[in-house]
């Protein structure tokens, strides 16, 4: 394979002058925006000047969907250049501040709780408010985002979602508390954006990374505001300010930090390697219609099967990271200091453990493409499931620590390798399913949380035990895929192996090798 150039370069000469060949098929849609066919060499030089720098005959067949050779082929992290490196910090950073904003009550409900005078089922019930209502955002934000991109819909879901975080100071009852908490809840739908966003910045060989980056370090946000807004609460205090007006009025930082980023996102971000959707559609580019890209997503049963993945990995990492503290203060007797640094250093793997799972499913890839991604995705979240029940099992808390870290680097591993495999499901609807796998997630959460709040288990124990044997019955569904089906974009039919790829950039840096050649 010939050596390419930096990965914001679209094409790059063969260094051996070979050409590679792909079938008509496989190239159609990657040779969509190609230049004119070479006219013959005894033509006129003006006629061929024009020939070249003509626009194609007709444009209704262009559509904004994102091709292939225009994507990235490599992740710079200290790199911010404009478009690629630039949309990956920005999607990172985006959902890292919603999800900061999205559980910024979590650390201050003991002194709101006081305050509003809430019992626990009424705190439970807020709880799931929160989680509950990111559901719906999520499978409604996915086709909005293949309409008008990741960017404009990820900017105005955080200026949005600051209204109600602003009013979280003024509230004075649980009602209102579960009212805003379930508004506040749309902020958890940033993730669909910013995994549609590197999808379409970053090719097949490192998508897994990128997305899982992404994903890992934006999840960061609710580790890191149980700091952030323990620290603010405190900050204020020490100005003399009661303790009553002082959670009120932390309030207004998370508020203040969605407005900023909404804005930079809004002014410093590009959906598509050739620029915002808006300004493609302006050139006459065909926009993806929002139900039918829904329709490509939501007609193929392996959104769901990969949504049920997510939900047995995500959502089981909600409803045992909430619950640690808890179960090691009740089972081992931790103090609440304690119990708090366990949990927060089961979520501090975020930083790598997702990208590690995303990095295991590329690898995979370049060895057996994508059932390779599917032996990895299996094998995590198996084991994931056998280090819940073994974690059920500990005695001592040494113990129950080091399988909970375990249990941690699987779970949030398996998270990145899920988003590996699903921008393979509907290449050219990329948020409709990212909306429907990402929701998966909060369903697992919503419906797992309820199994512990009404079921009848003997102790917090049993109900991890039944949790990890539900994991790994669910498992084996990944090899209900069909690889031959993840190969096929449903909304142009067009068969794109790695492979396939690989020889159509080649053979487009040929021809345009050639123009350079003849117009010289």
């Amino acid at each position: 394979m010939p050596t390419r150039g930096p990965a914001q370069q679209c094409f790059a000469c063969a260094s051996d002058g070979r050409v590679a060949t792909a079938s008509a098929s496989e190239n159609s849609a990657l040779h969509a925006r190609s230049p004119p066919p070479l006219p013959h060499p005894k033509q006129k030089p003006y006629n061929l000047i024009l020939r070249i720098m003509s626009k194609p005959e007709s444009s209704k067949h262009l559509t904004t969907a994102v091709t292939e050779a225009e994507k990235a082929d490599k992740i710079v992290i200290w790199s911010f250049a404009a478009p690629h490196m630039r949309a990956f910090h920005l999607a990172w950073f985006g959902f890292f501040i919603a999800f900061n904003a999205w559980f910024a009550i979590a650390p201050l409900m003991p002194v709101i709780k006081k305050s509003l005078d809430l019992t626990k089922d009424q705190v439970q019930m807020s709880n799931l408010a929160a989680v509950a209502s990111t559901v719906f955002t999520r499978i409604l934000i996915g086709p909005l985002c293949d309409r008008y991109g990741p960017k404009v819909t990820m900017a105005g879901l955080l200026a949005l979602g600051a209204i109600p975080v602003f009013l979280i100071g003024v509230v004075n009852n649980w009602q209102g508390l579960v009212a805003l908490r379930f508004f506040i809840g749309i902020l958890g739908a940033t993730f669909v954006q910013s995994q549609a966003w590197t999808t379409n910045m970053f090719k097949k060989r490192c998508i897994g990374a990128a997305n899982a980056i992404v994903g890992g370090w934006g999840n960061l946000g609710g580790g890191s505001t149980q700091v952030i807004m323990v620290s603010i609460f405190a900050g204020i205090q020490s100005w003399g300010v009661d303790p009553e007006k002082a959670w009120r009025i932390s309030f207004v930082f998370p508020g203040i930090a969605l407005i900023i980023t909404a804005a930079i996102v809004q002014f410093f971000g590009q959906d598509t390697p050739r620029g915002d959707i808006r300004q493609l559609i302006k050139n006459g580019e065909s926009p993806v219609k929002s139900t039918t890209a829904f329709k490509a997503a939501a007609s193929n049963y392996m959104s769901y099967i990969m949504c049920l993945q997510y939900s047995v990995t995500f959502g089981v990492e909600l409803v045992l990271f909430n619950m640690t503290a808890s179960y090691f203060h009740d089972e081992f007797g931790a103090d609440v200091t304690k119990a708090g640094q366990i949990a927060l250093l089961c979520g501090i793997t975020n930083i790598f453990a997702r990208w590690l799972g995303g990095w295991l499913s590329d690898l995979a890839n370049s060895y057996a493409e994508i059932k390779g991604r599917m032996t990895v995705q299996f094998t995590l979240v198996l084991f994931e499931s056998i280090f819940i029940i073994w974690f059920s099992h500990a005695r001592t808390q040494t113990e129950a620590t080091l399988l909970l870290l375990a249990f941690s680097i699987f779970v949030q591993a398996a998270n990145g390798s899920c988003f590996a495999i699903t921008p393979y499901i509907a290449k050219s609807a990329g948020g409709s399913v990212s909306g429907i796998v990402g929701a998966g997630g909060n369903c697992g959460a919503v419906i797992f949380t309820l199994l512990f709040l009404h079921g009848k288990f003997s102790s917090t124990a049993q109900g991890f035990r039944i949790m990890g044997w539900c994991v790994m019955a669910v498992s084996f569904t990944i090899w209900f895929l069909r690889p031959d089906l993840l190969a096929v974009d449903p909304l142009s039919d067009t068969v794109r192996s790695d492979a396939s790829v690989e020889a159509a950039e080649e053979a487009d840096a040929v021809e345009m090798g050639n123009v350079a050649k003849v117009t010289a």
